[in-house]
């Protein structure tokens, strides 16, 4: 399973949509943990280092704020990767 996730690679139309949901809710000051969760995950499997990078960050920001433990495992799953 965790090489099918390794392997696992997202279209930049995919990021692009991400993106967009992301940064709307952004912009309305209504980004939550799941938005900016699933646009994390999509950017750390980006086949761009800079996106990888953001995407870590992100990942980072939602650990570290975060007070649930069951979440914070799932976030330092995917950092861990």
């Amino acid at each position: 399973e965790t090489q099918l996730l390794l392997d696992d690679i997202v279209l930049p139309e995919e990021i692009q949509r991400y993106r967009a949901v992301y940064e709307k809710a952004a912009e309305a000051s209504q980004v939550t943990d799941q938005n900016k969760f699933s646009f994390a995950y999509c950017l750390v499997r980006s086949k761009a280092k800079a996106d990888v990078r953001s995407g870590l960050q992100l990942l980072r920001e939602l650990y570290d704020s975060t007070r649930s433990d069951d979440a914070k495992r799932d976030y330092l799953y995917y950092l861990a990767l």
